[in-house]
């Protein structure tokens, strides 16, 4: 009488199920590879959904164990377990219980989540640590198994397959990529230690924990990484001497700062970041800080409240939000005397206030601010609601054209002079109406204003001419991005305002001037 190959029926029956639940299971010639059977099936449900027809079928390894007993449980191998485990393709333990019967009387499936990944990965790092050279085959490790096939039938098997597997494979096997590089590094994965060498280094390194950007010179540095608790160390991070920053320190809240001048009431908020810092239970009290980061504003306050930095940075090539620049220096200009002054915080919903005392003086700023102010005028009279961006290099040798743009473009009072030579225009004494281009390039835009000037023609010069308008009206603005290629239809749009004028005087057309001479092309227009 043959001896009694469980191990086989079980895996017999095992096949059988899949058979009648509609799984195809194909059998391992041999288990090297960790697994006895690989399951596909297919999912009706994402061949009708439009979403999902790229799905395709969904596959599992199942290792099968089989038992004469009742136990719960069986031991298996790491190695085996570390392929179970480290597989992309999903996984599971079957226990199948005979009880000395010929038929199964119970099974239970153990689905390798990522639970049991995490505990495998732990385990064979924790025997690697203290031998390099273990042999996984020979440690083994309890599986235990408490989700039943009950009733003990294939639709019972199927569906209990599917709860854990899903409709789509892509998406299992991202999931388990991710738990995979993830197990272990729950609290972080790489450690550093260094010595400071100097007072003013350890400044440093606390204002780089406060998001600050810059550079910490350190010595001694030893780098390593932490996984499930267990500490290697890695050569490439380790020197003698190196220089370490801190990258994306998030704020701890995103609040509000403001300047408040309590005689007047006039006030600046801006939003701000709150920073307190990693290292700042490690010091002591007096140099512990926070840092408050309102773009153009940096306020820096020791923890034990006796003392207050602000400083104030505006980089001249960095671009700028118009509006926000204004604001920015007209604060500054008030903080030019800070006597009076109160700066309010508001974080973690608590509001605190600080009065201002002496401090050294400030630059004046009137004259950056006297130059904004036309800016954001000449914006609002062309009503345009995106943002302007600008550095201060931009603004600068547009200075003397912007002041000229100002008065033509905001203020209506003033004569306007255009001249021509004498052959070109209308007789002297004509009164004309003058189509004329009026513009001005603003970093990467192009503020554009079609007047009508009406004036009559006088006598300049022996060859030139002039009319001096007394009344203009826009008729056409806009705003262009000056790397675009619109100068067609711009050309077009200008033509077809100019048509759509019904002129009462003689008309002269000042147009190709623009076209020529801003914007480079020929341009010829009907008079």
């Amino acid at each position: 009488m043959g001896q009694r190959n469980i191990g086989g029926g079980g895996e017999n029956f095992f096949g059988a199920w899949c058979n009648l639940a509609g799984i195809t299971a194909n059998v391992s010639a041999s288990d090297m590879n960790g697994w006895d059977v690989l399951i596909e099936m297919d999912s009706p449900e994402t061949a009708l959904d439009p979403l999902r027809i790229h799905e395709g079928m969904v596959e599992a390894k199942i290792q099968i164990k089989s038992t004469d007993g009742n136990k719960k449980h069986v031991d298996v191998e790491l190695s085996n377990l570390r392929k179970m485990s480290t597989t992309l393709l999903p996984a599971f333990y079957v226990l199948i219980e005979f009880d000395k019967k010929h038929a199964p009387v119970r099974a239970y499936i153990k689905h390798v989540d990522k639970a049991m990944i995490t505990d495998v990965l732990k385990r064979i790092a924790e025997l690697t640590k203290e031998n390099p050279k273990v042999k996984l085959n020979n440690r083994k490790m309890r599986v235990k198994f408490t989700e039943e096939i009950l009733p003990l039938d294939p639709s019972t098997l199927k569906s209990l397959l599917k709860k854990h597997l899903g409709f789509s494979q892509s998406e299992y096997v991202e999931i388990k990529r991710c738990a995979l590089e993830s197990a272990g590094f729950e609290n972080g994965g790489y450690r550093i230690q260094f010595s400071i060498p100097d007072a003013q280094q350890l400044e440093k390194l606390i204002d780089a924990s406060l998001g600050k950007q810059v550079g910490v010179e350190v010595n001694e540095l030893h780098g390593s990484v932490v996984r499930f608790g267990l500490t290697t160390h890695l050569p490439e991070l380790s020197s003698s001497s190196a220089v370490l920053s801190i990258l994306d320190v998030l704020p701890d809240d995103i609040g509000k700062l403001t300047f408040r001048k309590k005689a007047t009431g006039q006030s600046y908020s801006f939003q701000a970041n709150f920073y307190r810092g990693v290292i700042n239970s490690l010091l002591p009290l007096e140099q512990q800080k926070i840092r408050i980061d309102a773009n153009y504003f940096e306020v820096l306050l020791r923890n034990d409240r006796k003392s207050m930095t602000l400083t104030m940075t505006i980089s001249p090539d960095q671009l700028h939000n118009i509006e926000g620049l204004l604001k920015s220096f007209s604060a500054y200009q008030m903080l030019r005397e800070p006597q009076g002054i109160k700066l309010e915080l508001d974080f973690f919903g608590v509001k605190a206030s600080f009065d201002l005392g002496t401090s050294d003086a400030f630059d004046d700023y009137a004259y950056q601010i006297s130059k904004l102010r036309k800016i954001v005028d000449i914006k609002r009279y062309f009503d345009w609601s995106e943002p302007l961006m600008l550095t201060l290099a931009e603004i600068g040798p547009e200075l003397e054209r912007l002041d000229r743009a100002h008065a033509l473009f905001v203020n209506s009072t003033g004569p306007i002079t255009l001249t021509f030579n004498g052959d070109d225009g209308p007789p002297i004494g004509v009164e004309a109406n003058c189509f004329y281009v009026a513009s001005l390039k603003l970093g990467r835009y192009l503020f554009i204003d079609l007047l009508v000037v009406t004036g009559v023609v006088e006598t300049q010069s022996d060859q030139r001419q002039k009319i001096v308008g007394s009344n203009k009206v826009s008729i056409y603005k806009t705003v262009l991005e000056s790397e675009t290629n619109s100068t067609e239809s711009l050309k077009a749009e200008i033509e077809s305002a100019m048509n759509s004028h019904e002129p009462k005087r003689t008309i002269f057309d000042f147009t190709p001037l623009f076209f020529t001479h801003v914007l480079g092309i020929p341009h010829e227009t009907p008079v």
